[in-house]
């Protein structure tokens, strides 16, 4: 089972979470509950399932808004979001906690110790900039909330200032590590979007970070749609499993239109 974004090419307001599940070569829609959400992730805590998406609202500038920036027509701006449900099952999921608005790629992992881990990525001037990774450790759901996550430490390597990027799913490992699964992006000198999965290893007692570097681009998968042109480019991280043969299975988002996966080397086998 999988939960995946769906949602119209002309719109940002109608996207679907949706639950499919997996027949032989294809991802069929289940009759699970749907979600008004998009960028869809799960994971499992102390039991629990727990899927975390975007919600997104839209607001309309007042008229006082609109005269202080000089402009006569409506003008309609969108607020984002990271909500979080639980449960013993997909049918039973309940809204517990949501991040600060403007914060997408907060996900939680258990670690090996039993506390949690919640990755962020702020931004703006004061700490984020374009987008950096935050992280801070919790002892039980009931401490998530959006003034713990705005205020989580940035990790130690950060990316540099004409990038950003954020973690799109953590799995823990024995050794008491996570393999972080997450993003590199930046904008060309044409305004056009350019983003690559990219993993690393963290450990959340030392804070060290060990790059594993790009582990796939768009040139990797067949030719396909994008929602605009300036997404030509975009290759999203969705998810990655470990495989029994060694391998890692990484399944990604292209061009905010169409999904797709590919089995390559597990980068923690380094050559």
């Amino acid at each position: 089972m999988i939960a995946g974004r769906a949602e119209p090419h002309t719109s940002e307001i109608d996207s679907l979470t949706i639950f499919f599940k997996k027949d032989g070569d294809h991802y069929l829609p289940q009759p699970h509950p749907v979600f008004r959400l998009q960028d869809p992730s799960v994971t499992k805590i102390n039991g629990e399932i727990i899927l975390c998406g975007i919600e997104v609202e839209v607001v309309t500038l007042s008229r006082f808004q609109q005269l202080i920036q000089g402009k006569k027509e409506d003008r309609k701006i969108l607020f984002y979001k990271t909500v979080f449900y639980k449960g013993d099952s997909i049918e039973n999921l309940t809204r517990f906690a949501e991040g600060p608005k403007g914060m997408k790629d907060i996900r939680l992992v258990k670690l090996t110790d039993g506390t949690i881990g919640v990755y962020a990525r702020p931004q703006g001037d004061n700490k984020g900039g374009r987008g950096q990774i935050g992280f801070t450790i919790i002892k039980d759901l009931s401490e998530l909330s959006e003034e713990l996550i705005q205020a989580a430490p940035l990790l130690s390597t950060r990316f540099p200032a004409k990038e950003w990027g954020g973690v799109n799913e953590a799995i823990p490992l024995p050794n008491g590590r996570v393999l972080a699964l997450g993003h590199r992006a930046y904008y060309d000198n044409h305004e056009v979007r350019h983003y690559y999965p990219w993993a690393f290893v963290h450990d959340p007692k030392t804070g060290e970070v060990i790059d594993l570097g790009i582990l796939a681009e768009r040139s990797d998968f067949p030719e396909g749609l994008s929602k605009r042109t300036d997404l030509a480019d975009v290759l999203f991280s969705a998810g990655m499993k470990l495989l029994p043969n060694g391998h890692i299975l990484l399944k990604v988002g292209m061009g905010d239109a169409e999904a797709g996966e590919m089995e390559r080397d597990n980068p923690l086998v380094r050559p």
